[in-house]
């Protein structure tokens, strides 16, 4: 969603655009038929094992494409952001002439180290800006950015510029009681109570405490079910797991729900039958140890699904007014440094329990502050600004510096 907020803001302001779509099964299908005659090239990179891209090849391919490029803008975390810029093909196409670059994406939790850390600090000393979603990322990539300086030089000013995210990419909307009560039924949901989380099958999701957390609750109301919108398998990508067989050991098998078709966690599924799920939920839980924002929390938010989720990094500071806090019972190091944030199983069972179960009422004031706050967020402050910054950047390029220095 950012990227396409990022390319309608360009387009608009009358730039050229050439993509450089990451995914595993890029089509042609996935382009808006409203970029149909724009300005607008796009090439698919499919997804390896080794740093993001099949870039030696891939970009042998392209690089004659990137005679005429006036700016590089990276719609990424800083690992997907390095993960380009330490490719010796990549950095040879940009060696040659330098480009001025714009980076939006965000930290997931932190503290953010090297050589990610590196990478950005590298990007400001050339002029470059650093944007993000929130002020707890902008916070993680200063700091990081300072350390990663070089020693006995000093650093230069900069401000890692804040531009949150928006919620209507889609029509997200709350459905009247007598729509909610047909899509239940369509369903097959009306005499249940549904826990919903919408997330990739990746470790920092923290989908086997949600899992656990059900089991807790199950013999007590056998009619508690779980929809997990995710893959419950890809073959542990990003350290996540096989949810069927967590589930079976479990026995909450017959108890949590997938999509009803086999997800593909590229593409996921058409907006409406999403909206329809959020509406249909009972209250929507996510213990995830990290986020940059967490757009599923605004997409359910903006749909009337009262939002629990865990008091830490990018998607609290977002969610703080309207969601209801699970405070984190301790924290663990991801390989990369980065803290995640871990919540008990027995405290998500409490909430369910307390927020879906015992108590529902008590959910409306957080409901009616996520629709209020939902209604003022739009992707056209991140157009407007991707588009000033852009231009200051262009600015900015000092004509004798270059990404190999």
């Amino acid at each position: 969603m950012p990227c396409r907020a990022v390319i309608d803001g360009l387009m608009a302001a009358g730039f050229r655009v050439i993509h450089l779509a990451r995914g595993s099964e890029y089509r042609d299908t996935d382009l808006p038929k409203e970029w149909d005659g724009k300005p607008i090239k796009i090439f698919g990179t499919p997804v390896d094992d080794l740093n993001g891209y099949h870039y030696l090849g891939y970009l042998l391919d392209v690089e004659a494409n990137f005679d005429d490029v006036d700016c590089i803008v990276y719609i990424a975390d800083p690992q997907s952001i390095r993960a380009w810029r330490t490719n010796v093909q990549a950095r040879m196409i940009f060696a040659n002439k330098p480009r001025p670059t714009v980076t939006y994406g965000p930290t997931e939790g932190g503290p953010l180290l090297k050589p990610e850390s590196t990478c950005l600090a590298e990007i400001i000393t050339t002029g470059g800006i650093v944007s993000t979603y929130t002020q707890f990322s902008a916070d993680v990539m200063t700091r990081a950015i300072k350390k990663a300086m070089v020693p006995g030089k000093p650093c230069p000013d900069f401000q890692i510029r804040i531009i949150p995210h928006g919620v209507d990419h889609a029509p997200f909307r709350q459905f009247s009681p007598i729509q909610r009560a047909d899509v239940r039924k369509r369903f097959g949901w009306t005499d249940k109570i549904v826990v919903m989380n919408v997330a990739r099958n990746s470790g920092r999701k923290m989908w086997p405490s949600l899992f656990k957390a059900i089991s807790l609750l199950g013999s007590k109301y056998p009619n508690l079910i779980l929809y997990a919108h995710t893959a419950p398998f890809e073959r542990f990508f990003l350290e996540g797991h096989n949810l069927s067989e967590i589930a079976n050991n479990l026995d909450i098998d017959q108890r949590v729900i997938y999509p009803d078709r086999s997800l593909d966690p590229w593409h996921g599924v058409p907006f409406e039958r999403l909206i329809a799920a959020y509406n249909a939920a009972d209250i929507f839980v996510t213990p995830s140890g990290a986020e940059g924002w967490n757009l599923p929390v605004s997409e359910a938010a903006a749909c009337g699904l009262p939002v629990i989720c865990t008091t830490y990094s990018g998607m609290w500071e977002q969610a703080r007014d309207y969601a209801i806090p699970l405070e984190p019972d301790g924290y663990t190091t991801h390989s990369n440094g980065s803290e995640l944030a871990y919540v008990s199983p027995h405290q998500i069972a409490d909430k369910i329990e307390q927020y879906a179960i015992m108590c529902p009422e008590k959910t409306k004031s957080y409901v009616t502050r996520g629709l209020e706050i939902s209604k003022l967020r739009t992707w056209q402050l991140l157009k407007e600004g991707i588009v000033k910054m852009v231009k200051e950047a262009i600015g900015n390029l000092d004509p004798a510096s270059t990404v190999m220095d």
